[in-house]
């Protein structure tokens, strides 16, 4: 994975809020994280980077709208990523649909980030995967995306994320920095 900030276009044009969202539980992952930076300060480990909607908007808003974009840096490592808060109200193929944006973005930026989903329940995550892993384009995306869900009881930062492509193990969020970007299969059986 790369470290910097993808970009497009300096003045992207904002689209119109999907149904579903409710911005006032995005806080939640934050919050979690930002507290970490105190219970880790003796790890050093912190969110060492933290984009509002509106600036993700702003940002990458014709190409993806991610309800946030983070760096989490614990020692000497950092971890870039795209967080999706689910509510568990949009639509699965709706949230399947999004990994295209951001296969989109890694053309126009040649910048592989990963995509992280912050679902409500276990069971909520569970179809999420399976949404995810059936959407076509998902043998062609090339970037690293993970779930996770607060019902294991782990922090945002902790062993609580599972790489869509595994089964096993949940992984440390500064751990995800390992997975190389994705190398895309092809559209159709090979002959």
């Amino acid at each position: 994975m790369h470290n910097s900030i993808p970009t497009t276009r300096k003045h992207p044009r904002p689209r119109s809020r999907s149904r579903g969202h409710r911005p006032s539980r995005r806080g939640s992952v934050a919050e979690q994280l930002a507290t970490l930076r105190l219970v880790h300060e003796h790890r050093a480990a912190w969110l060492a980077l933290w984009l509002s909607e509106r600036a993700c908007a702003h940002r990458w808003g014709q190409v993806v709208r991610p309800d946030r974009y983070g760096r989490w840096r614990q020692g000497d490592r950092e971890v870039g990523f795209f967080l999706e808060y689910d509510c568990g109200t949009e639509p699965l193929d709706r949230l399947a649909a999004k990994l295209h944006g951001y296969d989109e973005l890694v053309d126009a930026t040649e910048i592989s980030t990963l995509v992280l989903f912050w679902l409500p329940s276990s069971g909520r995550e569970a179809s999420v995967r399976q949404a995810l892993a059936g959407e076509p384009r998902w043998g062609r995306v090339r970037y690293p995306v993970a779930t996770a869900s607060p019902d294991l009881g782990r922090s945002p930062a902790e062993q609580a994320w599972l790489p869509l492509d595994q089964t096993w193990p949940r992984r440390r969020l500064i751990d995800l920095a390992d997975l190389d970007a994705r190398t895309p299969q092809p559209a159709g059986p090979i002959d």
